[in-house]
């Protein structure tokens, strides 16, 4: 009996792990413009600020400290992460998501997608654009980054190990 369970809850993680690398790109329901103070949306106030220590920053952006609050409840979720730009996505598990960006370089750029597991906010895709058509792997998906006019084709997916 554990081995059948152990074997369907295999099966189910896989399968929702391999999901999100194809599911479509979550709604989003609005871009966070830097320094422009908490925003309250879906029954969250969400406060993006430029974070005190930048030793980890570069040339991929500026490190952020993220405050998500459930104005209903109280509930409180926090991380830090790079980005030159974000973007509050559509709830997940009952918790927004977040499009950030970053420069990965030579022309190239990262749009990670991060949300709630339950417990605190994770990675769990990254797609990965180019400046220049050339270096498309499909140049018919394209996007722009948040507040950008300039387009971006995409080049992968990637997800993060476990």
């Amino acid at each position: 009996m554990k081995r059948f369970f152990f074997i369907a809850w295999f099966v189910i993680l896989s399968h929702s792990h391999a999901d999100v690398a194809t599911d479509p790109w979550p709604k989003k329901l609005q871009d966070y413009t830097s320094g422009q103070g908490p925003v309250t949306i879906s029954g969250f106030k969400i406060e993006i600020t430029r974070s005190a220590d930048q030793e980890a920053g570069g040339s991929g952006g500026s490190m952020y400290d993220f405050t998500i609050e459930n104005t209903r409840t109280g509930a409180k979720r926090k991380f830090t992460d790079q980005s030159v730009g974000v973007a509050i996505l559509e709830l997940y598990q009952g918790w927004p998501q977040f499009e950030i960006w970053s420069r990965a370089g030579g022309g190239s750029w990262c749009r990670s997608l991060e949300r709630f597991n339950g417990r605190d906010y994770e990675y769990v895709r990254t797609d990965e654009f180019t400046d220049f058509d050339f270096n498309a792997k499909d140049k018919t998906r394209t996007t722009t980054m948040p507040h950008g006019e300039d387009l971006l084709y995409y080049v992968e997916t990637r997800l993060p190990e476990k």
